[in-house]
């Protein structure tokens, strides 16, 4: 499958990519006001560890960490954070539906139709009076029933993060629906790394490396 741009830039830990956004007073409970009046708080995007911090921009002092998604870049949000969480919930909902679609209609027919091959030629050889080797039929099959079940934890988390509340939808995507997506792209990767080139139905990551 296509890698994600973060893995490109493992040589950069040390680097924060910083955007701020300085709210209103009044706008969180969490914000002060320092002496020369300014008040609100400082978001840091930590491109490489893949986290947001956020610091109160009277004290200095940082109110929190939260895991974001791989690479974070770019933050834009309103007084009230109701389009951030819009943007972000309607992000994760975009990416988790296209995570499922992809598996489905691809890669998970594509596996399944090496699978069926070795399973053929292993029929095959013992019609024949010799022994074959199913160590490559075993690991194919383990890999298509991990895909299959991290697609359908997939689907489940999606179903139960679904609410009226921006808050409550986002929250349930951090923790549960963007570790399922990585879990079938984990399996999609393994499976890209085994099937026949000639049945992978995406561009390789050696294809994107030396096109021309």
């Amino acid at each position: 499958m296509v890698r994600s741009g973060a893995e490109y830039h493992t040589t950069m830990r040390l680097k924060l990519l910083i955007v701020c956004s300085v709210l209103a007073a009044g706008a969180s409970s969490l914000m002060g006001q320092s002496p020369n009046g300014r008040t609100g708080t400082l978001v840091v995007l930590n491109k490489s560890v893949a986290t947001a911090t956020f610091i109160d921009v009277a004290s200095g002092e940082t109110l929190a960490t939260l895991p974001t998604g791989r690479g974070p870049h770019e933050l834009a949000i309103t007084r009230d954070g109701r389009w951030y969480l819009e943007q972000y919930c309607m992000t994760v909902q975009v990416e988790a539906n296209l995570t499922v679609e992809m598996a489905k209609t691809m890669i998970v027919p594509a596996a399944i139709r090496y699978q069926n091959e070795l399973a053929s030629t292993v029929a095959n050889l013992r019609a024949a009076g010799v022994e074959g080797d199913t160590t490559l039929l075993e690991e194919v099959s383990g890999l298509v029933k991990s895909l299959q079940g991290g697609i359908s934890a997939l689907e489940a988390s999606m179903s139960e993060g679904e609410s009226d509340q921006l808050g409550e939808e986002a929250l349930h995507a951090c923790p549960s629906v963007l570790p399922a997506m990585s879990a079938v792209r984990e399996s999609a990767d393994a499976l890209e790394g085994v099937v026949a080139d000639d049945l992978w139905p995406l561009p390789t990551y050696q294809e994107m490396l030396f096109i021309r």
